[in-house]
């Protein structure tokens, strides 16, 4: 109900203020990505729009908001996250390089937006990492596990896919990473950097995100706007909710290790 206290302070909180008084929100906000001519942008997953801007660097296979490398937003927060999706250019070209393994491929965003003062703001952020060799086994040694299973429910949401497509996925992972002998499940080994994904999407496979038998489409479009916008802890424990368990002899909960 709109006069319960718990509605009122959350609504509340949209309006808090900072020092000088202005809201803390962003308006009216365009974001750009460059990449250097090894990569090529797919598309972008969160509370925004494409402007249909075409570059070389704009893949043919769309991701989410794709075919653009330049996305508008009516507002921004601090708590607004944006999945973007890039892949290895393929080809030749002018404006095409190739990776080679132990280089490194840039990526820029610029971010433009209005204050509420009026002013018109721009944030920079470039990063760079290091192409992996064609086997990929170096790619173990930096994989975010929290920060993949969150990508992956962001496109498994935008994309319609199923929970087939989430099987799929998983065999290919694991057929590609994993080491173990043939009919022998025992010997089945991955590394720690990897361990924990299968778990997650053994609970995405089975969540309101995939899920749609006894929800109401109202509860199912609520669930998938909240994946579209929280940060990768949030979604982390959407995903997989923490189990906690209660003892007489410890006085506060204690999480219980996956």
């Amino acid at each position: 109900s709109f006069s319960m206290s718990v509605f009122k302070e959350s609504f509340r909180k949209m309006f808090d203020c900072d020092a000088a008084g202005y809201l803390q929100v962003g308006f009216n906000a365009k974001i750009e990505a460059f990449t250097s001519k090894e990569l090529k942008v797919s598309g972008a997953i969160g509370a925004l729009s494409a402007l249909s801007k075409k570059k070389p660097n704009v893949a043919e296979v769309e991701v989410g908001e794709g075919g653009t490398c330049q996305w508008i937003a009516g507002s921004l927060d601090k708590k607004t996250t944006v999945a973007f999706f890039f892949e290895i250019a393929a080809g030749s070209g002018p404006n095409i390089a190739v990776a080679t393994p132990g280089e490194q491929g840039y990526l820029q965003f610029q971010t433009t937006y209005f204050h509420p003062s009026g002013r018109k703001r721009l944030r920079v952020t470039t990063v760079s990492h290091q192409f992996a060799s064609a086997n990929m086994m170096n790619i173990t040694a930096g994989f975010d596990q929290e920060a993949a299973a969150v990508l992956t429910a962001r496109y498994v949401v935008a994309k319609g896919e199923k929970q087939e497509w989430v099987d799929t996925m998983l065999i290919r992972l694991v057929k590609k990473f994993a080491e173990y002998s043939r009919d022998d499940p025992s010997s089945f080994r991955l590394a720690p950097e990897l361990a924990l994904f299968p778990q997650f999407m053994y609970h995405l496979r089975r969540s309101n995100f995939v899920q749609t038998f006894g929800t109401s489409p109202d509860e199912t479009a609520y669930y998938r706007t909240i994946i579209m916008r929280e940060n990768t802890l949030n979604s982390i424990v959407m995903i997989q909710p923490a189990l906690l368990k209660y003892s007489f002899d410890e006085g506060s909960p204690q999480a219980v290790a996956p």
